[in-house]
């Protein structure tokens, strides 16, 4: 039985590129308004389209692909 407090919620920063200004930046997380929150090098902030970030962290490589349901 799991009980409440063996529950555990964490934020992942993930490392991206703003394509519109090419800066790097970390990703945080979406806002309600569906922009997204990404911190700068020099620790300012600053909410974006979504469209323009690219992640570079390749998350893809942790999942395997090869086995498909149909």
């Amino acid at each position: 039985m799991i009980k409440l407090s063996d529950i555990k919620i964490s934020y992942e920063v993930r490392p991206c590129i703003l394509e519109d200004v090419d800066e790097k930046a970390l990703f945080h997380c979406f806002t309600n308004d569906g922009n997204a929150i990404v911190e700068f090098d020099d620790g300012t902030c600053t909410t974006t389209n979504p469209c323009v970030i690219r992640f570079v962290d390749n998350k893809f490589s942790e999942y395997d692909f090869t086995t498909r349901n149909k």
